[in-house]
């Protein structure tokens, strides 16, 4: 508190002499609209109309500050880093249930921009430039399933009898309208991935290219 006393003589000698002497703070004041007072410590604070409610005195009344002073400067730094490098706003909010400082948004705008870690968070999101589509995707007067795209999606546990069994899917694409073929496979093995295509084939025709990924059993 002594250093709260000596911050706030030396930038607010006239308002605490006046206010000592049981006087208003005059109309140029910077402290005229904070309804400022000195309490039973010596220390100047923000009146206002929240006496009565059940808020703790720091918050009903805070402590006010100067914009040029290294306490003031130390002070919103200090919450700056304990709220975990949040916002503007945040910063405000916190700093309010103790502190009332004039200008405080000059000082937090000046340590938010300055801070490394909150320059990381805030950088611009780099976006990947899309390459251009395959020619299959391009290519017109292509029937459907012409050139497909095949995967695998499961396992699905299901009843066979009084056993518990995996079946997988299999999923074949259409790579120039997006129409969608589903069968189903009984295993992970190659046969049954023949199996899969031959069925896919005997309802859709046999495609030109079939493009998969680096799966076993493809």
């Amino acid at each position: 508190m002594t250093i709260i006393r000596f911050v706030q003589n030396q930038h607010f000698d006239d308002e605490v002499q006046r206010l000592k002497d049981k006087l208003n703070v005059k109309r140029t004041s910077r402290l005229f609209k904070l309804d400022s007072y000195i309490d039973e410590k010596g220390i100047l604070r923000v009146g206002g109309r929240l006496a009565r409610s059940n808020l703790t005195e720091t918050s009903k009344h805070p402590i006010i500050l100067p914009k040029q002073s290294t306490l003031s400067y130390s002070i919103i730094q200090g919450i700056h880093r304990s709220i975990g490098h949040l916002g503007k706003n945040a910063i405000l909010t916190e700093l309010r249930q103790k502190y009332w400082i004039i200008g405080a948004n000059g000082i937090i705008k000046n340590i938010v921009s300055k801070c490394v870690i909150c320059r990381k968070y805030q950088a611009p999101i780099m976006q990947q430039k899309m390459a251009n589509l395959p020619s299959e995707r391009v290519t017109q007067d292509t029937a459907p399933f012409t050139i497909v795209g095949m995967d695998y999606f499961g396992p699905f546990a299901i009843k066979q009898r009084r056993c518990t069994v995996k079946r997988y899917g299999v999923i074949f694409t259409c790579l120039k309208i997006r129409a969608v073929h589903l069968e189903v496979a009984d295993s992970l093995n190659t046969s049954s991935c023949i199996n899969a295509i031959r069925r896919f084939i005997a309802r859709r025709g046999v495609p030109k290219i079939i493009r998969s990924d680096n799966g076993t059993n493809l």
